[in-house]
């Protein structure tokens, strides 16, 4: 056998020896036939992009390789395989014209090799172009990146110069702020002055004052020594003209238009501090009489009466207060209401100091007022000065079992009146009645730290003895005129009478006088 059909065979046994796999950007894989045993070249038209491009978040400094010179090494490759392929199929043309059979089938066999062959070189050069205009788009962006690094760099030196002049602006204030401290410094530092100055004048002005005083002080006792002697003439000539008085019938009513005129004269002259007038005493007990009426009137006119679930104690308890209670009931209930409760607080205004603790060093102390009672006026002096002391104390005792009294005062009355009533008090109620019994309290210690001494009584009605009106030192509740009123009977007493005994400086004891009149129900006329 020659060398030429060794080949021939060769190239029958073998035909796609020439038939090798062309690389494009990424790895292309032989496949065989088992029939044919004919080479296909496969990739994907995105493999020539693919190696172009690099992973994401990461930047590649040096270029991409060019898509164009891969591509045109691909092309010689294949140029190379075409002309291989020509003259192999010429050379076995006209060696084995003779197998036309055989010949026939291997050239369709490698038309169609040859097709899928241009088919896979139509498939690298789309990737090639694809790979191509990538290229352009990433030249664009690097063109963007570059107009964009040059306009941070302009920002970069416009944020540069704004600093700058910040900077020059803040010195400058600063400046200004170090400025306008060192004038405040300067003018602090003169108003010090101004103050010490101010300082030495005001003691300068106390030294001043502290002579005036004691001056005045000076000058204020002379002119009491002449006041006291001008009393005791003013008094001296009182006596005097009482015994005229007495002597002359004809200069009588003269005479004690005169002795009133001398005892103003004197009350005027020989006035105490912290000793309260006449007038005030009277607006004071109509204040407590108008607030216990209005309290009785808000808390009860819509109540009804309930006296045939009374119990016999409470029942036993009224007639001992109001003995004409059924009486009263049944035409002013209100007014008998108010008449118990003044009944319950008369505790607090006859006691010579209420609320005086049960133990302690002040136990004793309205015994011992009692005790050394006397009409002169050094006692009157020494009760006035104690009780105003015992009214100042702080130490908790006399305010504790004051609040103790009071409270057994006030649920005396509560519970009574819910009984009679049939209801029950609510909380704003019974803070009303607490506010009305501590003013209670803080008149009465008022009364009994005056000199003179006040007599608080309240008319009493009783079956046997039946109580008269009389105008002097009682009114009606209902406001009727006293002659009409004149002799009636007295069925309840809604207030006490306050009496003054003596005058502001606790002398002259006989003087009586009526500060408050008694506020009482009268009867109604007979028929």
């Amino acid at each position: 056998m020659t060398g030429r059909e060794k080949r021939i065979i060769s190239s029958r046994e073998s035909p796609t020896r020439y038939r090798r796999p062309v690389k494009v950007g990424t790895r292309h894989v032989r496949n065989s036939s088992a029939s044919s045993g004919s080479g296909v070249i496969t990739g994907s038209p995105n493999a020539a992009t693919s190696s172009t491009k690099t992973a994401p978040g990461r930047q590649d400094k040096s270029l991409p390789p060019t898509p164009k010179s891969e591509a045109e090494t691909v092309g010689d490759h294949m140029s190379d395989a075409r002309a291989t392929y020509g003259n192999e199929d010429r050379s076995l043309h006209r060696a084995h014209s003779w197998e036309t059979t055989s010949h026939d089938n291997e050239s369709k066999e490698r038309g169609r090799n040859d097709e899928e062959t241009e088919s896979q070189l139509a498939e690298v050069e789309r990737a090639l172009e694809t790979s191509r205009e990538e290229q352009q788009k990433m030249l664009k962006e690097l063109q963007k990146l570059k107009v964009e690094r040059d306009g941070h760099k302009q920002e970069r030196r416009q944020l540069q110069e704004d600093m700058a002049r910040l900077r020059l602006d803040h010195e400058q204030d600063l400046h200004s702020q170090q400025t306008k401290l060192d004038e405040k410094a300067k003018l602090a530092e003169y108003w010090s002055e101004k103050h010490q100055a101010a300082l030495t004048d005001l003691d300068s002005l106390k030294e001043r004052w502290l002579e005036r005083d004691e001056m005045w002080k000076h000058e204020w006792e002379r002119k009491a020594a002449e006041v006291l002697e001008e009393r005791d003439e003013l008094r001296e000539k009182l006596h005097t003209m009482q015994k005229v008085a007495q002597v002359r019938g004809e200069e009588g009513e003269e005479a004690r238009r005169q002795l009133l005129d001398l005892k103003q004269s004197i009350s005027t002259s020989t006035r105490v501090q912290n000793q309260v007038t006449d007038h005030e005493f009277g607006d004071i007990m109509s204040g407590l009489n108008n607030e216990i009426q209005n309290w009785i009137v808000h808390s009860f006119r819509k109540s009804k009466n309930n006296l045939s679930n009374l119990s016999s104690v409470l029942r036993d308890s009224i007639k001992q207060v109001l003995p004409l209670y059924e009486r009263v009931m049944s035409s002013s209930r209100l007014v008998f209401y108010q008449a118990f409760m003044v009944d319950r607080l008369m505790e607090i205004f006859n006691a010579p100091f209420f609320g005086l603790p049960e133990h302690g060093p002040l136990n004793h102390a309205d015994a011992l007022i009692d005790y050394l009672e006397d009409p002169s006026s050094e006692y009157t002096q020494w009760r006035s000065l104690t009780l105003s002391i015992i009214d100042q104390d702080r130490r908790g005792d006399l305010a504790a079992h004051t609040e103790k009294s009071l409270r057994s005062i006030q649920m005396d009355i509560i519970s009574t009146l819910n009984e009679l009533t049939g209801t029950e008090m609510t909380t704003s109620q019974e803070m009303a009645l607490e506010t009305i019994t501590e003013n209670v309290v803080k008149a009465a210690r008022l009364v009994h730290r005056q000199r003179a001494r006040f007599v608080f009584e309240l008319p009493k009605v009783s079956v046997e003895k039946e109580a008269r009106f009389d105008g002097k030192v009682m009114e009606d509740v209902n406001g009727e005129d006293e002659e009409d009123l004149r002799g009636r009977k007295i069925q309840c007493a809604t207030f006490p009478a306050v009496y003054k005994m003596g005058d502001e400086r606790g002398e002259n004891m006989h003087l009586r006088n009526v500060i408050f009149k008694a506020r009482v129900l009268c009867a109604p006329p007979p028929e």
